[in-house]
């Protein structure tokens, strides 16, 4: 029995023509398989939980680098020229607007927590992948036009939407 609770064995053997002994030894298998096949489920479930913080984890960490390249721009730009608010407006802007990405990012995982316990029930939305994709290339439009990469963007024009 120490073995079995040890995790050494997964099934118990004896020999004996007793019935009721070996009622109960096959009764404590059946439950040391369910035993087993809940440990492997277990373990399972601990890795996707693993795998989901991980991206989650990159996931936050790509807008908090651009915020971070901002504030950055920031500083080059007001050092330059202190005076001109023209130059820095449109990144206060382009920080506002990570920021608040950052925000529903966070948000749609913690609902994404409350989903998957059954608090909550999942509401469909229609998005247009087009300008979701436009907007991302355009977020980055200026690091990039500084760093002398040429920026093409060639998507669709009319709506593409998508159900999220």
């Amino acid at each position: 029995m120490d073995s079995l609770l040890d995790g050494q064995n997964r099934i118990l053997l004896l020999r004996t023509n007793n019935k009721y002994i070996q009622k109960l030894a096959l009764s404590i298998n059946k439950y040391l398989e369910v035993l087993y096949q809940k440990n492997i489920e277990f373990q399972k479930i601990k890795m996707e939980l693993r795998e989901i913080m991980i991206n989650l984890s990159h996931d936050l960490k790509t807008p908090l680098t651009t915020i971070s390249g901002y504030i950055q721009l920031l500083h080059i730009r007001y050092h330059e020229d202190y005076s001109n608010l023209k130059a820095i407006e449109p990144i206060f802007d382009k920080l506002e607007a990570k920021t608040e990405q950052t925000h529903r990012m966070i948000t749609q995982f913690l609902d994404m927590a409350k989903i998957e316990s059954g608090d909550v029930e999942i509401d469909f939305v229609k998005i247009d992948i087009g300008r979701l994709c436009r907007e991302l290339v355009m977020e980055y439009y200026d690091i990039l036009e500084k760093s002398d990469i040429e920026v093409e963007i060639d998507v669709e024009t009319k709506p593409l939407m998508i159900e999220t």
